[in-house]
């Protein structure tokens, strides 16, 4: 067994800097539900807090993205269930998205968002 090293430094909520033996990496997303950026790749992370059940899916090819012919372009963003039970889609500061970005983040992300909102339906 070798050893290994993990620290999350919170830049702001919701926005922690994972610095671990393998390098850097950005989660952004509330407990729960969130979207990691790191070497390897971008994934969405669901789960249930304090259960150590959680579903883990990569969101990219592993390439750099390709613009669609739409002239949609690869956009960081958090989705986030609300207490109303609507789907915040926003930046990576918390603002949410214009419509079209909006649009076009859901045409991207959808099955992470879908399976987000099935698990949070089942909670």
């Amino acid at each position: 067994m070798g050893f290994r090293f993990r620290k999350s430094i919170t830049l702001v909520p919701g926005v922690r800097l994972n610095l671990g033996t393998k390098g850097l990496s950005l989660s952004a997303g509330p407990r729960g539900a969130s979207m990691i950026f790191c070497r390897n790749g971008v994934y969405a992370n669901v789960g249930i807090p304090g259960t150590g059940i959680s579903y883990r899916t990569r969101l990219d090819s592993g390439a750099a993205p390709n613009p669609q012919p739409s002239g949609d372009r690869y956009l960081p963003m958090t989705a986030k269930v609300q207490d109303d039970g609507t789907v915040l889609i926003a930046d990576l500061d918390g603002r949410p998205l214009p419509e079209d970005m909006r649009r076009a983040a859901l045409r991207q992300n959808g099955p992470a968002i879908l399976d987000m909102l099935e698990r949070r339906t089942e909670e």
